[in-house]
C-alpha cells in the first residue's frame, strides 16, 4: 500500500511536469516574434504624391497596447522594403505620405500629411505576409452636433463632431477655432472662439466631439454662419514612444480649414442643421 502511494505520487509529479512544460511551450509560442510582414516602398509611383518627402509606417498590436513599431523612410533612400518580425495576432498598419515643411528653432522637423492608408492584418505563428498599400486622400469631416429637434439659444454650447475614420489609429485632436460670421448692421464681421483639447472627447469609431461654450453674454450675435478650422496631429501615445525623438520630429499634422458648418439663429430649431461636410 505504501509503495502504491509513492508510485502514485511520482506518477502525478511526472505528468504535472509534462503539463507545466507544455504550458511554457505554448506561452513561448505566443510571446515569440515568429510571424513576419513585409512592406515595400517604391519611388516614384503614381500612388505617392510628387511632393512627398517621406513615408512613415506604423504597426500596432490590437491586443497589446504597448507593442508598437514604426519607421520613417526618406525619399532620398530610394526603394525600401521593411521587414518586421512580430508576435502572432491582430494588427493595425498605418502608412502616411508626408511632406517636410520646416524646422523648429531647435532643429526638429515639421511634416504635413498628404495621403495615407490603414489596414487591419491578422498574423498566425510562422506566417509571412507581404502587403500592397494603396494611398488615398485623408478627408476629415465635420458637422454641427445637436439633439434632433433641439432649439438653439444663445446660452447653449455648440458641439462640433469631427470624423477621422480609421486614421484615429494614430491621430489626435490638437487645436481648433470656431468662426462666427454675422452682420453688425454695417458690414459682415468674423470672430472666433478657440476649440480646446480639454473640451474635446475622442469617441469610438473615429469620431471626436468638441464643445464650445458661450461667454457670459452669449455669442457675438443673435444669428451667424459657422465655419471651423481644426488641426489633428500624430499622437505620441498611439505610436512607438521613442519614434518622434529618434527621428527628431516636432509635429506631423493634417488641418481642415474654412469648413462651413451651417447657420444658427437664436430661438430656431436645429434639427435640420446636422450637415456633414466632406
Amino acid at each position: 500500500m505504501k509503495f502504491f502511494k509513492i508510485f502514485s505520487f511520482m506518477f502525478f509529479i511526472f505528468f504535472a511536469s509534462l503539463f507545466f512544460q507544455s504550458c511554457i511551450g505554448n506561452a513561448n509560442l505566443l510571446l515569440e516574434e515568429n510571424a513576419s510582414i513585409s512592406i515595400s516602398v517604391k519611388w516614384p509611383t503614381k500612388l505617392i504624391p510628387d511632393e512627398t518627402t517621406d513615408i512613415s509606417i506604423f504597426i500596432s498590436n490590437d491586443n497589446i497596447n504597448s507593442y508598437k513599431k514604426g519607421i520613417l523612410i526618406n525619399r532620398t533612400e530610394g526603394n525600401h522594403t521593411c521587414d518586421w518580425q512580430l508576435y502572432p495576432g491582430d494588427y493595425t498598419i498605418t502608412v502616411l505620405a508626408l511632406k517636410f515643411v520646416s524646422n523648429t528653432s531647435s532643429g526638429l522637423k515639421n511634416f504635413i500629411i498628404l495621403t495615407g492608408d490603414v489596414r487591419k492584418v491578422s498574423l498566425n505563428p510562422y506566417e509571412n505576409k507581404s502587403l500592397s498599400i494603396v494611398l488615398n486622400n485623408i478627408e476629415i469631416s465635420s458637422n454641427l452636433y445637436f439633439n434632433d429637434g433641439e432649439v438653439f439659444n444663445l446660452n447653449l454650447p455648440i458641439k462640433i463632431r469631427f470624423y477621422a475614420g480609421n486614421f484615429c489609429s494614430i491621430l489626435k485632436f490638437s487645436s481648433g477655432k470656431l468662426y462666427f460670421t454675422y452682420n453688425n448692421g454695417f458690414t459682415n464681421v468674423t470672430e472666433y472662439k478657440n476649440i480646446y483639447v480639454s473640451n474635446t472627447e475622442e469617441l469610438s469609431n473615429g469620431y471626436f466631439l468638441s464643445t464650445v461654450y458661450p461667454d457670459s453674454s452669449g455669442y457675438p450675435s443673435n444669428s451667424f454662419d459657422l465655419s471651423v478650422y481644426a488641426k489633428f496631429t500624430v499622437s505620441s501615445d498611439k505610436i512607438p514612444k521613442d519614434f518622434m525623438s529618434y527621428y527628431q520630429i516636432n509635429e506631423i499634422k493634417i488641418e481642415i480649414s474654412n469648413y462651413q458648418l451651417g447657420y444658427l439663429e437664436d430661438g430656431s430649431s436645429i434639427s435640420s442643421l446636422v450637415i456633414v461636410i466632406q
